[in-house]
């Protein structure tokens, strides 16, 4: 029975794969695996160099997660091109509920060029997030990434055989990825409201 995030709670392998893949582990607890969506990888596609939402725009991505852990950080993967005359963005979790509600954002990313290219970046939260029951409820949260710049990066995403993206129970994500918002500059909404699925899923780890 599952207890808790650890590697034995969890019910996971005590050698968890993608922390070698990865080559990190839980910064708040050494024994916790990085959570990814890598995870769902025969659902999501092949991973390839794609271009993210507009300027100032939210995508969102489902990540599995357990009650319990401990979010200090979201790393994502820029791919080919880099963010270019950057004025703003985020990266945010919320909850994994039917409207997804803010647990925890990065300050501001004000850098002009803050995501470059081919390179891993590490968003850290302002305030660390433990999810809970409440917040996580049936296994995974939602993450939402936001630049505003003139130049987009690109991000290492994985691309489903469709935009169209329909929970397959009533406790299965809401989508595995999906645009919200517009001119959200450095401050990430209080809820993911009205999100549009798309076929682009940025490739996220929790640690």
């Amino acid at each position: 029975m599952q207890t808790g995030p650890d590697l034995v709670s969890a019910g996971f392998p005590v050698s968890n794969p993608l922390i070698a893949l990865l080559g990190a582990s839980n910064l708040s607890q050494p024994n916790v695996p990085p959570r990814s969506n890598l995870e769902w990888s025969a659902v999501l596609g092949t991973p390839s160099d794609t271009a993210i939402a507009g300027t100032g725009v939210g995508l969102a991505v489902a990540v599995p997660a357990l009650p319990g852990l401990t979010i200090t950080a979201a790393k994502i993967l820029a791919g080919a091109t880099a963010e270019a005359t950057g004025s703003n963005g985020f990266v945010a979790v919320y909850s994994g509920i039917a409207v997804p509600a803010l647990l925890g954002s990065t300050a501001a990313i004000t850098g002009a060029a803050a995501i470059a290219a081919s390179a891993a970046y590490t968003a850290t939260l302002a305030t660390p997030v433990t999810l809970s029951s409440t917040t996580c409820p049936n296994g995974f949260v939602y993450v939402s990434i936001s630049f505003t710049a003139t130049t987009m990066p690109t991000l290492i995403s994985a691309t489903p055989p469709t935009a169209t993206q329909t929970p397959w129970s009533t406790t299965a994500p809401l989508f595995y990825g999906a645009t919200h918002g517009t001119a959200l500059a450095g401050t990430a909404p209080a809820t993911i409201a009205s999100p549009a699925t798309v076929a682009k899923v940025p490739l996220v780890t929790l640690i």
